[in-house]
């Protein structure tokens, strides 16, 4: 599948989060998941789907964070969770597994106890073909 990032509606909070996440500038300051499942399910609206190996939040959390973690501005990553994302493939509209990054001063409860989550990160790995 390759590397997709989605933001929630709204995006960042101002100038200084939008450049942060433009420029990949991201601080750890929590504890991620271990490696999670070794598989995921990459599933397309037709019903259809395919098996797919799944990176480690640590892994999707370096890749959204490149190479300039803690520079300023940054966006601090609070927590993640393995969640779902769609995303556009060559075989149209796709649910796939995403690691949900929880970002500081991003989290607003819900009635339902969820929080919204800023970063979305794809964590299928190849080519869904």
């Amino acid at each position: 599948m390759g590397e997709t990032v989605q933001l929630p509606r709204g995006g960042p909070h101002g100038r200084a989060d939008q450049r942060a996440y433009e420029d990949q500038n991201f601080v750890l300051r929590g504890t991620l998941p271990g490696a999670g499942p070794k598989d995921g399910q990459v599933t397309w609206a037709g019903g259809t789907s395919l098996t797919r190996p799944l990176v480690g939040a640590l892994k999707s959390y370096k890749t959204l964070a490149g190479t300039r973690v803690g520079r300023k501005p940054h966006l601090t990553v609070t927590r993640a969770k393995l969640g779902e994302m769609s995303v556009a493939t060559s075989r149209g509209p796709a649910t796939v597994p995403a690691w949900l990054f929880t970002l500081d001063g991003y989290a607003f409860p819900s009635s339902s106890g969820h929080r919204k989550h800023l970063v979305e990160h794809a964590a299928t790995l190849g080519n869904e073909g």
